[in-house]
């Protein structure tokens, strides 16, 4: 079990990665944000979406291979990809895009600051319910069985193959592919153990 200062711990390393890859991603943000406006002399509201979307595929990707990259690494089908991307957009893109449009209205459009330091402000709100989203919804441990069913699993299958609890152990070690070979040589074994005692009970009595 994870002692709670362990889990402060690694909460505030992935803390960190994450500010590491914000920071990147405002690099990206407020590049794509200057560039559209005072080069493509875009609207800042249209400038700002666009430049929000850049900095979310940035992040994505950063938060994929490095922030919770530990807790993923067993998820990486194209389909568990795209559900995260969905969630990251749905989630985090939702906070940082409607936030950081109304706040840059009102900062910028409402109270007259500066188009930059406007979208500083915004970035930093809207980045603590961010990883709050993230670390919680988004990149939560794939595939974490509820200890409950776990308990349950591993008692059934102690009592169900002799030597089950030497085996159990023995099997957290061994990959998807090989537990379905080792699952298929169990049923196998129980066939020949099923022939053996058809024939034994077929003998005549003596």
């Amino acid at each position: 079990m994870t002692s709670g200062g362990e889990t402060w711990r690694k909460t505030g390393a992935r803390w960190l990665k994450f500010n590491a890859v914000g920071a990147m991603g405002v690099a990206v943000q407020l590049g794509t944000l200057a560039l559209l406006t005072h080069i493509a002399h875009w609207d800042y509201l249209w400038a700002t979406a666009i430049a929000v979307e850049a900095a979310l595929l940035h992040n994505f990707l950063w938060h994929e291979r490095y922030t919770w990259a530990d807790r993923i690494r067993q998820a990486r089908t194209p389909g568990e990809v795209a559900r995260r991307m969905v969630g990251f957009h749905a989630g985090n893109g939702a906070v940082s895009l409607a936030g950081n449009l109304l706040l840059m209205a009102w900062l910028s459009g409402g109270l007259g600051m500066p188009l930059l330091a406007a979208n500083i402000v915004s970035i930093l709100l809207c980045s603590l319910v961010n990883f709050s989203i993230g670390d919680r919804l988004i990149f939560r441990a794939a595939h974490e069985p509820d200890p409950t069913t776990l308990a349950g699993l591993a008692t059934a299958y102690c009592l169900e193959v002799p030597g089950g609890a030497a085996d159990l152990r023995a099997r957290a070690f061994v990959s998807h592919t090989d537990e379905v070979a080792l699952r298929e040589g169990e049923k196998q074994q129980r066939g020949h153990r099923a022939e053996g005692q058809a024939h034994t009970d077929a003998r005549p009595q003596q």
